[in-house]
């Protein structure tokens, strides 16, 4: 008879069987739905602040735009904070070294120092303009000396000509008086006089009469 039913209709069968199953599904599915309404109730509380911030910018277009502004300033405000830390570290750096270099001195001290440096500057200026003086002098005092060399130099020329042109007649003149006196004196005599005559006449008769022939005691007299 069973059997006949199930036979007679299998969908009310099959329905029955379904059935059964979610029975025994209600309490795990039961649980599940309890979960979800406490999930739903209790929101966590960034998902809550969330949601509120966008309810809020939903409702108010201006608040949004100033809570954007402010979170900005937030970060240039902390980029700032972050720049002013370094600057006071550099700073203390900075501090430190100054503290560890030698003082400086006064101001009394710097306007002696300078007045110091003008004093030597205008002794050396006085001392430069001496050196061209005497430079100067100097420069004069050679050329009137090249002046009178010159001039010397020309004298000199002129007696040089003077005594060239005279060399052969004083030598004419030299040989005929030693030959002339050797005729009526002894040669050395001879030499002694013409020795003594005049300075001329000495180095003629070095070239006159041999050396040879002369004594020590007449080389002294005659100063040859």
């Amino acid at each position: 008879m069973r059997f006949l039913k199930h036979w007679i209709c299998p969908p009310i069968g099959f329905r029955l069987i379904q059935m059964s199953k979610e029975i025994k599904d209600l309490p795990s599915r039961g649980e599940m739905l309890k979960q979800e309404l406490a999930a739903f109730r209790k929101p966590p509380l960034g998902e809550k602040e969330r949601s509120t911030k966008e309810l809020h910018h939903l409702l108010n277009p201006e608040l949004q735009s100033n809570l954007q502004t402010l979170s900005e300033v937030e970060l240039e405000t902390e980029a700032i904070t972050l720049e002013i830390r370094k600057r006071e570290e550099e700073h203390s750096k900075l501090f430190g070294e100054l503290e560890k270099q030698p003082r400086a001195g006064t101001r009394k001290s710097y306007i002696q120092r300078v007045t110091e440096i003008t004093k030597n500057s205008r002794k050396q200026d006085a001392d430069i303009e001496q050196i061209l003086k005497d430079t100067r002098d100097l420069r004069l005092e050679s050329n009137s000396i090249q002046e009178r060399l010159h001039r010397t130099y020309v004298v000199a020329d002129e007696t040089m000509s003077r005594y060239d042109d005279n060399l052969d007649s004083w030598t004419v003149l030299i040989c005929g008086t030693y030959y002339d006196l050797q005729v009526y004196f002894p040669w050395e005599r001879c030499v002694l006089v013409c020795c003594t005559t005049k300075p001329h006449v000495q180095a003629a008769i070095v070239f006159l009469v041999p050396r040879e022939k002369l004594t020590d005691e007449q080389l002294n007299i005659a100063g040859i």
